[in-house]
């Protein structure tokens, strides 16, 4: 048995009740109760498309990566789904690069980037056993492989199990788009196949650390810093593809027929999911002391999309004071960030801005009143609430060298914009962060100075 690390941290009992209902995470006013089916679906559709590669893909597309998993039976694929969760990467054994890699015509193993080794293997077998406790109380135990029992654990089945859960939800977001394209309540059906699946098999999950250089653990404590989590790390707890394909499919008839079918409703607990990991994620905050940082946008978008889905309005208003607490915490008043590496400076304001793309328009139902915040929201427009975020997009832009590489300041990555191109540049004056440049010349007889 591998012992959890001891933490001073909150304890796990506040996550037990995940089973029910969470409604005490709303603090709504006496008239108003959340109700999702008294908004129109999708209500969360203009930030569907969270990449750049998704406003891309066409019907075909879809179809093609949907294709392997709509031609297995139901049962193969509810199969997949684990009671248990597990880790997202490990070290590979063998050559020690990232082990995370997954194909749905392979469920049973992961491969290693580099070496392509497969896993679970004879060469290293799961001999040990992690003991530990669910966030519903109950005991849970995680076979891995260690040299001689000592060193790095290697959790193999949990990657897989992690890599399948992800995949297929991914799968049913891509499911629920092809629904919205085509009306065909095939895909719907899977789709809402997968994320009941996944709703229902959560209660059982564990509360882990995950990260291939800290170690992995089952905790007995709730989540209480980024590395730790259950869907996934704090900062993405929120199971944004599964809301998604619940809100895309949230007209269908099949949610009432799978209600049918299984004796109960069929919503709930899709919708318990969504709260208690949102239940998390505010307590995980209080947990640090309300502090905000380069990660902070990504739970921003997601909480903002499960409240618009979920007609949740005190969901959606607990993120507006963490949009002021990013922009106050993290951007100078030269709208560059605090770290001063222009590659988390980018990831932060370019999730900031989607966020503030989440909430755009947002209105308060009829009869809500926040007796919490005070906050009121009709038309909702963050972006001209903060217009540091325009500053900020500019500093990404401009902040190269001529052949239109970024500057890698810091821990900035270096990365060839891959053009013969010298491109004219302005000068750089990034005062909160003191780094400045000066350009002269053209063409190839550019030079930058740098301070």
């Amino acid at each position: 048995m591998l012992a959890t690390p001891r933490r001073a941290k909150p304890s796990l009992p506040m996550l037990v009740a995940v089973g029910t209902l969470l409604v005490s995470v709303a603090i709504t006013s006496a008239d108003f109760v959340p109700d999702s089916s008294a908004i129109k679906h999708p209500a969360a559709r203009h930030v569907l498309l969270d990449t750049s590669t998704e406003t891309t893909r066409t019907e075909e597309q879809l179809l093609d990566a949907v294709a392997h998993v709509m031609g297995l039976d139901e049962q193969t694929v509810l199969g997949m789904i684990s009671r248990d969760n597990g880790f997202s990467s490990l070290r590979c054994p063998e050559c020690q690069a990232f082990l995370d890699q997954f194909d749905i015509a392979d469920p049973d193993h992961v491969a290693c980037q580099a070496c392509g080794m497969k896993f679970p293997n004879a060469k290293y077998p799961e001999t040990y056993i992690h003991e530990g406790k669910n966030i519903s109380g109950e005991p849970v135990q995680w076979k891995y492989y260690a040299k001689d029992g000592k060193g790095y654990q290697y959790f193999f089945s949990a990657v897989v199990r992690h890599q399948r859960h992800h995949f297929l939800a991914a799968q049913a977001k891509d499911m629920a788009r092809l629904y919205r394209m085509t009306d065909d309540e095939q895909y719907a059906r899977r789709a809402a196949l997968i994320v009941v699946a996944l709703a229902e098999a959560f209660p059982h999950w564990s509360v882990r650390e995950d990260h291939a250089w800290y170690g992995r653990y089952i905790l007995t404590e709730r989540p209480w810093e980024w590395r730790t989590g259950i869907w996934h790390h704090q900062w993405s707890e929120m199971p944004i593809n599964c809301v998604f394909a619940y809100d895309l499919t949230y007209n269908s008839p099949i949610w009432d027929e799978l209600s049918k079918e299984h004796g109960n409703n069929s919503r709930r607990p899709v919708e318990d999911w969504f709260r208690a990991a949102y239940k998390m994620i505010c307590e995980y905050q209080e947990d640090r002391g309300n502090k905000f940082g380069n990660l902070t946008p990504y739970t921003i978008r997601k909480v903002v999309a499960a409240g618009r889905v979920l007609n949740d309005p005190d969901m959606v208003h607990s993120m507006v004071p963490w949009f002021g607490g990013v922009v106050k915490s993290y951007f100078g008043f030269d709208g560059m960030g605090r770290e001063g590496a222009i590659g988390y400076h980018g990831q932060t304001h370019w999730n900031l801005s989607r966020a503030m793309r989440a909430i755009q328009g947002y209105t308060d139902p009829p009869g809500y009143v926040d007796t919490k915040l005070g906050i009121k929201l009709d038309n909702a427009d963050m972006a001209a609430r903060f217009p540091i975020i325009e500053t900020a997009q500019n500093i990404s832009e401009a902040a190269r060298f001529p052949d239109g590489s970024r500057i890698t300041i810091h821990d900035t990555g270096w990365h060839v914009r891959g053009t013969d191109t010298i491109a004219a540049v302005p000068n750089i004056e990034l005062n909160a962060l003191g780094h400045f440049a000066l350009s002269h010349g053209e063409g190839a007889d550019t030079t930058q100075v740098h301070l």
